[in-house]
């Protein structure tokens, strides 16, 4: 590995070939590359898939024609599936029933895709009239799809080996297993069983690239001068697709506790869209004893279902639990996160609470910039200059990736700077010490910039008289895809939501109220408001108010 550091002053090439020495363990230990941010996969278990405990049905749904409904025996070692619902065991020629797995179009869960199934199927396909068949079809946002064939009359069952799927593309949606009536003949299908289609188990191989989120939020570690013996972080964490699975607190490049819910069968019950709770807040325990004396950062990193990481900085820790302190270990040069202006500790965002002493987030308005402002330290303490930090972005927007946009040398006193485009809501990571053919760093701190949604509301007129409609219109801005917002009247003690409105595709809505209740002169003031969401890549924002009288 090679990193860029000091170019003149013994000093400074002295730190800079002890950092070289430890970056091939650091890499390993301190997980910030990249790539970590790439999409992973996880399953998702239904009903009895054998050599798993039982699961509920999940989100998978019953799509009928007239004749079925559905049933569900999983709590009692069965399936569940279609039936019939009648003495009448028909499905219309040229028709089907089936049984769906579809994640949502919008919103948390959006970003998720079916990647592979496994499926513990039982097809009862015996009958009269046209052949019916069960067939399974991935569909994809585009709205192609591709088809498995399974079982053809009389059926059959994949208990003993279940029936594994092709590999689906990123943009496949949903999953159906059908049954089928084909129209060979110009009768209808006629069906022996009362239920002639039942998912026993399945295991859905799901992916997602959506980041989560991680702040700490307490604990005694990072209160007072010096540290040691036992002390405690708190930290939440959260992530609205797969859920989180492990969270890990870092002093430096070290592990130094460490929250795995992976076999956790009530954290993480695989049962569902997120594999694993999507919110967690807790406190764990940090012995300082395990590390040495001395100077570090505190950090925490947080991974999901999926495997998307994401990590935060939270302040500088001393630890001193000898009666002399030792030195400060070597480890990898520092970028603390400062507020107190005109002095570099660290990288911060410009115009917040001077009194802050690490910045992880930075809430900005739509259309407007970021300035990001950093150092970069050696293990003592002292700035590097004419380094190369590497700026990566990613925005909250579906399937987005974390890039490379462009890096950053820092200058004699090791500052440097970073402002952002306008644009949603992002990740913005700084990262330094890239080795030579490889994407991984030995150290970076992200900022997660968040833009408030851009929203506009106007009206049709600003008097009216009771009984009269008034039309209420305006525009998500930035917003291409269909989303809802909600249309507030302001009260005593806050705002009121009096209707939740959809805008179209391409941002624009548009709703209408009449006035029946308003028997005196009454001045109202109203606003739209939209809420955050996991693929909308804006942070909650409202309107300016309008105020309409009403006589």
């Amino acid at each position: 590995m090679t990193t860029q550091a000091c170019t003149t002053g013994a000093r400074k090439r002295t730190a800079a070939a002890r950092l070289l020495l430890a970056l091939t363990a650091l890499a390993t230990l301190f997980a910030l590359a990249p790539q970590s941010a790439a999409a992973g996969t996880y399953v998702m278990r239904s009903c009895n898939v054998p050599g798993q405990a039982p699961a509920p049905v999940g989100p998978w749904a019953w799509q009928h024609v007239t004749t079925t409904v559905g049933f569900n025996e999983c709590a009692v070692g069965g399936g569940f599936g279609l039936q019939f619902g009648s003495t009448r065991r028909t499905v219309p020629r040229a028709q089907y029933a089936a049984i769906a797995l579809e994640r949502p179009p919008s919103g948390p869960k959006s970003a998720i895709s079916i990647r592979q199934a496994r499926l513990w199927l039982v097809a009862r396909l015996s009958g009269s009239g046209s052949p019916a068949y069960a067939p399974l079809r991935a569909h994809s946002t585009s709205g192609s799809f591709q088809q498995t064939e399974t079982f053809a009359p009389p059926g059959g069952d994949s208990l003993s080996s279940p029936i594994v799927t092709p590999a689906y593309g990123a943009t496949t949606s949903q999953l159906s297993t059908m049954l089928y009536c084909s129209g060979g003949t110009p009768e209808d299908c006629y069906f022996d069983s009362q239920r002639p289609l039942e998912i026993r188990g399945a295991e859905v191989t799901l992916d997602e690239s959506v980041l989560p989120a991680i702040s700490i939020s307490g604990g005694t570690l990072l209160a007072g001068p010096a540290q040691s013996g036992i002390r405690s972080v708190g930290y939440s964490a959260s992530d609205s697709e797969s859920g989180i699975v492990k969270t890990e607190i870092l002093l430096d490049d070290r592990v130094v506790a460490v929250r795995d819910f992976s076999g956790d069968a009530n954290r993480c019950p695989h049962a569902n869209w997120n594999a694993c709770q999507e919110d967690v807040s807790d406190e764990v325990s940090v012995d300082t004893r395990n590390v040495e004396d001395g100077s570090y950062v505190l950090g925490a990193r947080t991974t999901d279902a999926a495997g998307n990481t994401a990590v935060t900085r939270a302040g500088s820790v001393q630890v001193r639990n000898q009666a002399s302190a030792g030195t400060v270990p070597a480890t990898a040069p520092s970028a603390q996160i400062g507020q107190a202006p005109g002095t570099p500790t660290g990288i911060h965002v410009t115009h917040v609470n001077s009194t802050q002493t690490f910045v992880t987030s930075r809430l900005i308005r739509y259309g407007s910039r970021a300035t990001l402002r950093g150092v970069l330290r050696d293990p003592e303490g002292k700035p590097i200059p004419n380094a190369v930090v590497d700026v990566l972005l990613q925005t909250e927007r579906k399937n987005s990736r974390l890039r490379k946009v462009i890096s950053r040398t820092t200058d004699a006193d090791g500052r440097f700077e970073y402002k952002t485009n306008p644009g949603p809501s992002r990740l913005v990571r700084f990262a330094y010490g890239r080795s030579a053919g490889d994407s991984s760093y030995v150290f970076a701190h992200d900022i997660r910039v968040r833009t408030k949604a851009g929203l506009t509301l106007h009206v049709n007129r600003n008097q009216l008289r009771n009984g009269q409609s008034l039309r209420f219109y305006g525009t998500i801005r930035g917003n291409k895809q269909r989303k809802v917002l909600e249309v507030q009247v302001r009260k005593p003690g806050g705002w009121d939501t009096i209707a939740s409105v959809r805008s179209n595709s391409e941002g624009r809505w548009s709703w209408r109220y009449r006035f029946r209740r308003t028997y005196e002169p009454t001045s109202y003031k109203f606003r739209a408001r939209v809420r955050t969401e996991s693929g909308f890549p804006y942070a909650t924002g409202h309107s300016r108010s309008r105020s309409v009288r009403v006589r």
